[in-house]
């Protein structure tokens, strides 16, 4: 109040229009002309904000959930990219979601507890992951294995005998038998296998009870034949040797 008049004065920070008794924008002249009240944006369809609408004095905010951001226009909400950043902690793939992101990882991988990190899947843990007979983990996958005398089958997962008498005779000298899983070799009539396994020697028959022939025991190559002294004549079974009747 003045000698005669009034003047009107406003609070710090705001200066008195001009035009006269008239407010700042984001308020609105009260009932008694004179007081200036603020005007709550947010009363009237959210303010416009897409999500929270928050009032202040004179104006108003638009604010985003966790995850998201207040776009150019200061009202929409754009998910805040994440994944852009540091993969978004995920160790290996980030995938970008409304607010939020997910962690996955490669195929053989596990996602842990944490969300974000991924350990091996030893898939030979479950059931041998499906090999017939070894399996071997690796990062991020597996592979089958076959003892030894097998060879891994078409499917990758089943072991077949492998035929060792296919190739070479299996190294034998003379006869090759395949077995599950391995062979054996073995030497024809009148030879011995040696401490190699794969060679054979002549076995020298006269060498014991002189091959069973009565007079002279002569050794072949894989075999033998006995003789008789003059005078005498080989027997029909081919050991025993009988006198020659000269007369």
């Amino acid at each position: 109040n003045t000698a005669g008049s009034f003047k009107c004065s406003c609070n710090s920070g705001y200066r008195l229009n001009r035009n006269g008794l008239t407010c700042n924008s984001g308020y609105r002249l009260g009932g008694n002309g004179f007081a200036c009240s603020d005007v709550d944006e947010c009363s009237v369809q959210n303010g416009g904000c897409e999500h929270k609408c928050q009032n202040t004095a004179g104006s108003f905010v638009c604010t985003c959930p966790p995850g998201q951001t207040v776009n150019a226009n200061g009202l929409r909400c754009d998910a805040v990219a994440q994944c852009s950043a540091r993969n978004g902690g995920c160790e290996h793939h980030c995938q970008q979601h409304p607010g939020r992101t997910t962690c996955s990882c490669n195929a053989g991988y596990t996602l842990n507890a944490d969300g974000r990190t991924c350990d091996d899947v030893d898939e030979c843990a479950a059931q041998n992951g499906g090999c017939g007979q070894r399996c071997r983990n690796t990062a991020g996958s597996f592979g089958c294995a076959c003892d030894a005398g097998y060879q891994l089958s078409a499917d990758r997962r089943s072991c077949g005998d492998v035929d060792e008498c296919a190739v070479q005779n299996g190294g034998c000298e003379h006869q090759c038998s395949n077995t599950l899983g391995s062979f054996t070799c073995s030497c024809n009539s009148g030879y011995g296998l040696n401490g190699n396994s794969r060679t054979c020697d002549d076995v020298d028959e006269c060498a014991v009870q002189n091959g069973g022939c009565e007079h002279n025991c002569s050794n072949t190559a894989g075999s033998f034949k006995c003789s008789c002294n003059s005078g005498y004549r080989l027997g029909g079974n081919g050991f025993a040797c009988s006198d020659v009747d000269e007369c």
